[in-house]
C-alpha cells in the first residue's frame, strides 16, 4: 500500500485520492469459509470481496491519528513509478515485483459496482478503516 510503518513514510501515488478496495486478513480468512459453506452459490466464480474502499489520503491521515505523529508523504506519479517498476522487474530487482504490483492494486483495484462481488453473499461486513489501522500499529 506504498506505507513504510517503520520509517512514518509514504509514498502516494496521483494525490492520494484514488479508491481502492482492501481485504484485511480476518476478512479473507471468514470469506475463504463461507465460499466453501456456499459450494453451490460460488463454484466456478470469480468472487470480490472488500473490508473498506478507500483512499491512500484516508490511510495516511489514519496512520497519524493512531502513531500520533506526522508522517513523511513523497507524491509521485503512478504511470512513471509503474515504468520505473518494470525496468527494475526486467533487470530483475527483487523488490520491483511487489511495487508494480502494489502500485497496480491501488490504481486499478476499485471494486464497487462490480457484478461479482461477494461482500453480501457471503455475509461480510464493512470494516473500520481506523480499528485495523490501529490493530496494524498497536497489535
Amino acid at each position: 500500500m506504498q506505507f513504510d510503518i517503520e520509517a512514518r513514510k509514504a509514498r502516494i501515488l496521483d494525490g492520494g485520492e484514488i479508491k481502492w478496495s482492501v481485504r484485511s486478513i480476518e476478512t479473507i480468512a471468514t470469506a475463504v469459509v463461507r465460499v466453501l459453506q456456499k459450494e453451490d452459490e460460488t463454484e466456478n466464480r470469480m468472487l470480490y470481496i472488500q473490508s473498506f474502499r478507500i483512499t491512500q489520503n484516508k490511510v495516511l491521515k489514519s496512520l497519524e491519528r493512531v502513531t500520533a505523529q506526522s508522517w513523511q508523504a513523497e507524491n509521485v506519479d503512478s504511470d512513471e513509478y509503474m515504468g520505473e517498476a518494470r525496468v527494475r522487474l526486467n533487470q530483475r530487482d527483487p523488490k520491483a515485483q511487489e511495487d508494480l504490483v502494489s502500485a497496480l492494486s491501488l490504481v486499478d483495484a476499485n471494486w464497487e459496482g462490480k457484478d461479482d462481488v461477494a461482500n453480501s453473499l457471503l455475509g461480510l461486513k464493512t470494516e473500520d478503516l481506523h480499528q485495523v489501522v490501529r490493530e496494524v500499529i498497536v497489535g
